[in-house]
C-alpha cells in the first residue's frame, strides 16, 4: 500500500503487517498512528493498564496485544504465545518490528538523577536495565525472525543518545548502547535474506510522563536542554516516530546495520548532564 494519506513528510512504501512494542507510550503511539495511515495492519504490543489512545484503538486496522507485564517482552516463551496468532493471521509474514519501548524500569524507582556514576552502582541495576531495554528487544526478534525473513522485513530499535555519550544514567546508557551491535549483527546475519535492522539514538523528546520527576524539580528543564540544542528546542514524539517508521519502510532499504542519531544535533553541541550540589541534575 503506497503512503497516500500521510502528512507531507512521506513515510514511504510501507509493509503489510508491522508489530510495534511500547505502542501506548508517546513515541510508540505516534508510530502506530503513522503506520495505520500507511499500512494494512499495525499490531501494537502494550502493557496491561495502559490504555491506547482512542484514535488508535478504534482504527479498523488496529490489533492489540495486551501483555501481563513489561517483563513478558523479555521472555521467549511468553512472546511466542502472544505473537503466534498474529503470525498465523499474517500467513507467516511479519514485515516490520519497531521496538519503541524502554526506559528506566519502574520497579527500580529510578529517575534521571539516580545512578549516574559508573562506580558504586549495584550490578543488579545493570542487569535489570539490560533485561528491560535489551532482552525485551531480543525476545520479539527471536520469535519474529522467521516471519521477517519470509517478508524481507525490517527491525527498528529505539535507542538513545545516552548510548553514545557520557551524560550519566550509566546502567541505562550501557543497556541502550548494547542495542547498536545487536542491529549490526542482525544485518550481517540476515541481510542476504532481505532483512534490514537499524537502531535510532533518540535525543530528548518532550514527554511529560518520562520527564515527570525532572520537571517536578525544575519546570524549565526541557527549555534548558532545548537551548543547548542547535535547533533551539527538544524533539517531539512525532518527530522521533517519523524516523523509526521511515526506517521500517522500503525507502530506507540501503540503510542496514546502522545507528541513526535523531537528536537535532544535541550530541555534537551539548554539555553534560550530572547531579549538582543543589539537587538539580542539569549543569545550567
Amino acid at each position: 500500500t503506497h503512503c497516500t494519506h500521510c502528512e507531507p513528510h512521506c513515510l514511504g512504501e510501507m509493509r503489510a503487517v508491522t508489530v510495534i512494542t511500547g505502542a501506548a507510550g508517546a513515541i510508540g503511539s505516534a508510530c502506530a498512528r503513522m503506520l495505520l495511515q500507511a499500512t494494512e495492519t499495525a499490531v501494537v504490543v502494550g502493557v496491561d493498564g495502559r490504555a491506547f489512545p482512542s484514535d488508535i484503538a478504534t482504527h479498523p486496522r488496529f490489533k492489540s496485544i495486551v501483555l501481563g507485564s513489561q517483563d513478558d517482552l523479555s521472555d521467549d516463551d511468553a512472546m511466542r504465545e502472544y505473537l503466534a496468532p498474529e503470525v498465523e493471521a499474517a500467513e507467516g509474514k511479519i514485515s516490520g518490528l519497531i521496538c519503541a519501548h524502554g526506559g528506566n524500569p519502574p520497579d527500580l524507582g529510578l529517575d534521571n538523577a539516580n545512578y549516574t556514576s559508573p562506580s558504586g552502582t549495584p550490578t543488579s541495576v545493570y542487569a535489570r536495565q539490560y533485561e528491560f531495554n535489551v532482552l525485551s528487544c531480543v525476545a520479539p526478534i527471536n520469535v519474529l525472525m522467521p516471519s521477517l525473513i519470509a517478508a524481507r522485513g525490517s527491525v527498528v530499535l529505539a535507542s538513545s543518545v545516552n548510548g553514545i555519550l557520557g551524560i550519566g544514567e550509566t546502567p541505562y546508557s550501557c543497556a541502550k548502547g548494547a542495542l547498536h551491535p545487536l542491529v549490526m549483527n542482525i544485518a550481517t546475519a540476515y541481510g542476504r535474506h532481505g532483512v534490514n535492522a537499524n537502531a535510532v539514538a533518540i535525543g530528548t523528546v518532550e514527554s511529560p510522563a518520562i520527564w515527570k520527576s525532572a520537571l517536578d524539580s525544575d519546570p524549565e528543564i526541557l527549555v534548558k536542554i532545548g537551548d543547548r540544542n542547535p535547533r533551539g528546542k527538544v524533539g517531539t514524539p512525532e518527530e522521533a516516530a517519523r524516523v523509526l517508521v521511515w526506517l521500517a519502510s522500503e525507502e530506507s532499504a540501503l540503510i542496514n546495520g546502522s545507528l541513526v542519531v535523531a537528536d537535532g544535533g544535541w550530541s555534537i553541541a551539548a554539555g553534560t548532564c550530572r547531579p549538582q550540589a543543589d539537587g538539580s541534575w542539569f549543569d545550567a
